[in-house]
């Protein structure tokens, strides 16, 4: 329940709205216009929603660096991956990172033709920003990947919201 000057805030709003009949803070059997009553249930709601609303939070500052190995059916992919992370106030963050993948194997078919097995080489690097407004975090990326035969580029804009004390998070994405 909100606190008392809270109450009587939504109250004093309540009752500028019809200064011929103000509504009071405990109803009686008096019945209010069904106008007064939706406006004064709006504020309402808007104030306990003001009461409940606590800033979000973004990740810590943080930098990785790793070597991972896949090996499985004489197929190899190994190597180096690095992300770094950095809060600028408490509402801004950027984040970069960087990755190798280097594939070697053949299957099946090349092993018994004597072929020449696979040997690619696939780096990606990606930046973002994100913006923390309140409970909702804004995020603008960018991502680039390139092999030997094929270039990625995706730009990604997302909003993500905390709802109901951060027991529901409602994500909206465009790629």
């Amino acid at each position: 329940m909100a606190p008392p000057a809270q109450r009587a805030a939504v109250a004093v709003a309540c009752s500028s709205l019809t200064p011929h009949q103000p509504t009071p803070l405990i109803m009686t059997s008096k019945l209010i216009p069904l106008q007064t009553f939706l406006r004064c249930l709006w504020i309402g709601l808007l104030g306990m929603t003001a009461i409940t609303a606590q800033a979000g939070v973004l990740p810590e500052d943080q930098a990785e660096a790793m070597y991972h190995v896949y090996q499985g059916d004489d197929t190899t992919v190994q190597g180096p991956a690095w992300l770094v992370r950095k809060k600028f106030g408490e509402s801004i963050m950027a984040d970069a990172g960087y990755e190798i993948d280097k594939v070697t194997g053949a299957s099946i078919d090349v092993r018994t033709s004597g072929a020449s097995e696979l040997k690619e080489e696939r780096t990606q690097w990606n930046g973002g920003v994100s913006y923390l407004r309140g409970k909702t975090t804004y995020n603008l990326a960018f991502m680039n990947s390139k092999e030997t035969d094929y270039i990625s580029d995706n730009l990604t804009f997302g909003i993500t919201e905390d709802m109901f004390g951060d027991l529901t998070t409602v994500t909206l994405g465009f790629t």
